[in-house]
Formats: C-alpha cells, structure tokens, sequence
C-alpha cells in the first residue's frame, strides 16, 4: 500500500524539483508550518502557567466557601447550607524589588536623578522565584447562600449581617434563598 502510494507521488515530486520557484515556495511554505507549529507549543506552555495560577486561585476561594458553609450552618435554624462567593478580580502577588537612585550633575548645573528597580530574586533547591512581601487577596463582590431556612426572615437577617460584618460588604450584595427541598 505504502509503495502504491510512493509511485504516485514519485512523478509529481520529480516534476517539482524541475520547477524550482515551486521548490522555493514549498520549502518556503513547509518552513512556515513548522515555524507555526513551534511558536503554537510556546503558548500551550504560557496557557498550562495561566491555568496552574487559576487553580491555584480557585483553591483558595474553594476553601473559603466551604469555611463560610460550615460557619454558617451553626447559625440557629440556617440547616444545611450552600454558599457561591463571586470575586472583583483574582489575587495578586507584590513582589520585592531593589530600588536605586544615582544623581549627577551637568556641565550645565542641571540635576539629573536616574532611578532603577530590579525584583529581587531567590534562588531555592535549583528554582529561582521572586521574594514575596505580600498576598492581596481579591474583594468580594458579591456572595448567595442557599439554605434550608431561607424563607425565615430572621434567618434571613442573620445570615446578611454576618456576612455584612465578615465581607465589609452591603446587604444589596448578598442573596439568601430557600434550598430546594
């Protein structure tokens, strides 16, 4: 089957290797492909980065709905509990840098005040990583709490001051519903 094949390409092959502008552009062409099938697995590496940091972000946020469910389940007549936390943006990371400033004069008298600013980085088991100051944690912007007493309205205040109280948020940005029965 393969050597059918390879007779019938054979011909069309030789008569492109006469014509050598088709040679060029194809050679130019299959140099295109690769290059683009190269640069396509740099960003699959970029994009499974992207994606480590999403999960990373989406645990944490995981672990505290399901710290705020349990939290909230203790509340008198609340039962059992769901709760879905919705985010301004994602964490952020501040970083430690190195700031230097350098002064010199003109022949002119005139200052001039150069400024530069490197991260500072640390080198861990062969990993070099950025020295971390800070963790900026994103600002809630709004949380909805399914629960077996959701048609109580005291229950319903209860649960909206506490999470008014734990969030620094208002209360238009909280919804308590009842939870299917």
């Amino acid at each position: 089957m393969i050597e059918k094949l390879a007779e019938k390409i054979k011909p069309a092959f030789e008569k492109l290797l006469q014509n050598k502008k088709a040679a060029v552009i194809m050679i130019i062409g299959f140099s295109g492909m690769f290059l683009i099938a190269l640069s396509s697995f740099g960003s699959q590496t970029k994009e499974t980065q992207a994606k480590t940091n999403i999960k990373q972000d989406t645990s944490s946020e995981i672990e505290l709905e399901t710290n705020l469910k349990n939290f909230l389940q203790n509340i008198n007549g609340a039962g059992n509990v769901a709760v879905m936390i919705t985010y301004e943006s994602g964490n952020e990371t501040v970083y430690a840098t190195d700031n230097e400033q350098a002064s010199s004069k003109n022949g002119e008298a005139k200052d001039e005040i150069k400024t530069s600013s490197e991260h500072i980085i640390i080198k861990n088991d062969g990993n070099e990583n950025g020295l971390e100051i800070k963790q900026i944690y994103p600002k809630v912007r709004g949380i909805a709490v399914i629960c077996e007493g959701g048609n109580d309205p005291v229950i319903k205040g209860q649960i909206t001051e506490t999470l008014c109280a734990l969030f620094d948020i208002k209360s238009t940005q909280i919804s308590v519903a009842s939870m299917a029965a």
